[in-house]
């Protein structure tokens, strides 16, 4: 439909799932935002900090942000009940002490990041969580979620306008500061 309606390229951000690159019969510029949000948390966590990958999904990502913050890394295994409920089975990585940083490409609901939440403060970890994610969603039950955790910093792009969000800790960082950026050399 795109190529139909005269579109000769496409740019996206932190695409959900990078094989739909291969559904575009024009081409298409995947670009990720993850340096970006990386260099707005640099000077903001702490040296106990850990990246945590809410799911197995965003152990890619996590990796990424963990190289480029210099940080250890740690995930949670989850298993999804419903569409918006889900339930971690455990914790792989040391996160007693330390300050957690949860990372993913989007928040819908906020039933991952709550549930990851919930199982990282059950083992121990600082109570300020900073969480980081190219789309904010927030839909449905996701800032009454979110806003019972004990979160120090939610930090999201404006790839998606933000509506109500009560006192959420928000900091929205621009997409269009993305290119050129620092290296993390």
């Amino acid at each position: 439909m795109l190529a139909l309606a005269g579109f000769q390229r496409m740019v996206s951000i932190d695409l959900h799932t990078p094989s739909l690159e291969g559904f575009f019969s024009i081409p298409l510029e995947h670009l990720s935002a993850t340096p970006l949000l990386a260099d707005s948390l640099d000077d903001s966590i702490s040296d106990d900090a850990v990246i945590v990958a809410p799911d197995l999904g965003a152990v890619k990502l996590a990796e990424h942000y963990a190289q480029l913050l210099r940080r250890p890394m740690a995930m949670t295994h989850k298993t999804r009940v419903s569409g918006s409920e889900v339930k971690v089975n455990g914790i792989v990585g040391e996160v007693r002490g330390r300050m957690p940083v949860l990372v993913d490409d989007m928040i819908s609901t906020a039933g991952t990041i709550e549930a990851a939440a919930r199982a990282l403060l059950a083992a121990g970890c600082r109570r300020e969580i900073t969480v980081v994610a190219s789309h904010a969603l927030l839909v449905g039950p996701a800032v009454e979620r979110l806003s019972a955790l004990p979160l120090k910093r939610l930090t999201v792009t404006d790839s998606l306008p933000l509506r109500q969000h009560g006192s959420l800790p928000i900091t929205t960082v621009s997409l269009a500061l993305c290119w050129p950026r620092r290296s993390h050399a």
